[in-house]
């Protein structure tokens, strides 16, 4: 019989032509199968060291950018080509996470993707990541990838960049120098220096350091602060301002310092911002080698607190604990504060795909040769990392699961994956796969199936892609089957997952043939792929004694023996195929052995007749000489 595209038998029986089995058609790509592990042990965006998830690559030629490549040319540009006029192509991007010793920065610098390059965005990032006399760590770009590195051996470092807010609304915060009046926290302090409503501060002397304010942080300030002063344009020299701390041990570090040139008006902020505890002490200090007039500089101090749940980096929530612990509640589980619901919308992704940069300690790639619809290749690329662990309270017990997100990529020149993100691949306290009901849902309990809201419509195991020769397809992901192993698993050993399978393939043609134990003729062809395309039968009989000799090992169907019954090689009693075997039972061996024996007497024969011969020849020789 000749086989179906499913192996199923078509039609009766036929002679075998394999005219039409000479080439097989493309097949696109609409399934890849991914099984082994992701390490429970692995660090969740935190580390000593951290790299992004994928490396920047230049648009136009897929090559690693470099420090000179502008932000424009970058894949993850998702601005407009052309430059907006005017303040609109300057862009605030907010630079923020932890120290090594796990305690909150955050700061905010202005990019213009049009006209910065890499090196300038570096730049930018590095600048937040000094706080006064205090290093937190540095990034710098290798072969494309971003490499952010902790100043300090400790593991608590981590560093998120977004166009999107994590800090909320600013409330009015210190209140700083003797003489002002109003209550801590309720009001925005504005201190003219030398001003005549504030007693404590006398008229400054130049060339001096002179603390300006001074106040300790009570329970209800503590949060990261933000200070701005005012400088007029009487300032005869440049101003030297640093912002201190005071830990209630009595050590102090400075954390800004901020230097404004003289006869240059204007507002000055600091470019990283401090996290300042309850019960700390906050002042600023002014050194000038000039006088300065009263009036000449003025400051306010904003906070964000951390007892406001729009602020990401607070600390003051961690179900009924762990309040002011010095961790962001970010990073305790079951918190609401949402760091990673935040890092995949589209307003922290409006000109730059940010979320494509994200700072990991450890990262799992597997990459797999997926098939367009007209069998053309291209290699799609998965990268895991895991984003943190939440627990689950039935009745008394607790359990633990841990969350992994995964970030799809390829070559611009093969198109482009406009759904590349998997968000809540989770995996129970057995290490199982929970399921692809957990897709789409942040550790935090966040929930991303809004594709108004975030880009990458991570909802789901399914991915578009738009292929540049035959347009848009989707991939779906094959993760696993909920609670089991059979596809990814979340165990404490090493971490080995990969793509195991796709089910496309490119065109090819018949190379050569190969029969299987149950009769079907097997196509191998120049793809690498196999077609079963006929089917050897075997027939049986309901009483084979009764077939009828008909000489030479052959049989004939006769009344007694039944018709013949056809069926598949090995089943309902019927023998299996020897591919590249001579059979041998179709030789009669009595008469083979006969023949034997007469050939073997016949060559006895001989041999007597010519022993004779020579007998009689020697005979007539002796005769002769006698």
């Amino acid at each position: 019989h000749k086989l179906d595209s499913n192996g199923q038998p078509s039609g009766d029986r036929t002679q075998i032509s394999l005219v039409s089995a000479q080439t097989i058609d493309s097949k696109v790509t609409t399934e890849i199968t991914f099984q082994g592990n992701l390490n429970s042990a692995t660090p969740a965006l935190r580390g000593t060291a951290l790299a992004s998830v994928l490396p920047m690559t230049v648009l136009a030629t897929s090559m690693a950018a470099t420090n000179s490549t502008l932000l424009k040319d970058l894949t993850v540009f998702t601005g407009p080509v052309i430059e907006p006029a005017g303040p609109a192509n300057n862009k605030t991007l907010n630079v923020y996470g932890t120290k090594p010793d796990g305690t909150v920065y955050a700061g905010k610098v202005t990019i213009n993707p049009w006209q910065d390059t890499a090196q300038t965005l570096i730049s930018k990032i590095n600048s937040v990541l000094v706080q006064g006399s205090e290093t937190i760590g540095s990034v710098t770009l290798e072969n494309g990838n971003l490499k952010a590195t902790g100043a300090a051996s400790q593991d608590g470092f981590s560093l998120f960049l977004g166009e999107a807010d994590p800090l909320g609304s600013a409330t009015p915060g210190l209140p700083l120098g003797g003489g002002i009046p109003g209550t801590p926290g309720a009001t925005a302090n504005v201190n003219p220096l030398g001003a005549s409503d504030n007693s404590a501060l006398a008229p400054y002397v130049p060339g001096t350091a002179q603390v300006l304010a001074t106040g300790v942080v009570l329970a209800n300030e503590a949060g990261i602060i933000n200070p701005t002063f005012t400088v007029a344009a009487t300032v005869p020299s440049s101003l030297n301002i640093k912002v201190k701390i005071t830990e209630p041990a009595g050590t102090t570090r400075e954390v800004g310092n901020i230097v404004a040139p003289a006869l240059t008006a204007g507002t000055y902020k600091l470019p990283s911002l401090p996290h300042l505890m309850a019960g700390e002490t906050l002042s600023y200090e002014i050194n000038s080698t000039g006088a300065v007039a009263a009036g000449a500089v003025s400051w306010t101090t904003e906070i964000y607190a951390d007892s406001n749940p729009a602020n990401l980096l607070r600390d003051a929530y961690n179900g009924t604990s762990n309040i002011a612990d010095g961790s962001p509640d970010l990073f305790q589980e079951n918190s609401t504060a949402d760091v990673n619901a935040l890092q995949y919308t589209a307003t922290n992704n409006a000109t730059m795909d940010w979320y494509k940069l994200r700072f990991v300690p450890d990262k799992v790639t597997s990459s797999v040769q997926v098939y367009d619809s007209v069998g053309g290749s291209h290699t799609i690329e998965a990268t895991f990392f895991r984003t943190g662990t939440k627990s689950v309270i039935t009745g008394s017990a607790e359990t633990r699961s841990n969350s992994w997100d995964m970030v799809m990529s390829m070559p611009v020149k093969d198109g482009t994956i406009k759904e590349p993100l998997v968000v809540g691949i989770e995996f129970d306290e057995k290490g199982r796969y929970v399921g692809n009901s957990s897709l789409g849902k942040t550790v935090h309990g966040g929930t991303l199936s809004n594709p108004s809201i975030y880009p990458g419509s991570p909802g789901d195991n399914i991915i578009d892609v738009s292929w540049a020769a035959t347009g848009d397809a989707a991939i779906t992901l094959k993760l696993g089957t909920a609670a089991s192993t059979d596809g990814l698993s979340g165990f404490g050993s090493p971490s080995t997952a990969t793509v195991t399978d796709q089910n496309g393939y490119a065109s090819g043609t018949l190379d050569s043939l190969s029969v299987t134990n149950n009769g079907q003729v097997v196509g191998l062809y120049t793809n690498g792929k196999s077609l079963s395309l006929y089917e050897l039968e075997i027939d049986t009989f309901r009483n084979p004694s009764g077939l009828t000799s008909s000489g030479g090992n052959l049989w004939q169907v006769s009344a007694n023996s039944g018709d013949p019954l056809a069926r598949s090689a090995g089943t309902g009693g019927a023998g299996t195929v020897t591919s590249g075997a001579l059979e041998g039972s179709n030789v009669d061996i009595a008469g083979e052995f006969t023949r034997l024996i007469t050939a073997q007497r016949g060559f006895q024969v001989n041999s007597r007749v010519i022993q004779t011969t020579d007998s009689i020849l020697q005979e007539l020789a002796g005769l002769i000489r006698g």
